[in-house]
């Protein structure tokens, strides 16, 4: 888990800091924060990657692939 400092909220996008010995400046969309942060409030961020969504993405890309390389093969019979 990665903490970050909240720089600014500014029309509605938050700046954050990250809390490391390298600090990294991130933007995102303020109301993304948890309800209630402030600027100078400390956030935890966790990213978590979704297998089953990659899953279904690229199966969904492949039909597509396929269907460009053969438009004869997705035509209504």
């Amino acid at each position: 888990m990665m903490q970050a400092t909240i720089d600014s909220i500014d029309e509605g996008i938050a700046v954050l800091i990250t809390c490391d010995k390298k600090p990294v400046r991130m933007t995102l969309p303020a109301r993304l924060l948890p309800k209630g942060c402030h600027e100078g409030d400390i956030v935890s961020i966790t990213i978590t990657a979704d297998r089953p969504a990659t899953g279904s993405a690229g199966e969904r890309i492949r039909r597509k692939i396929d269907r460009f390389r053969d438009p004869d093969r997705s035509a209504p019979r």
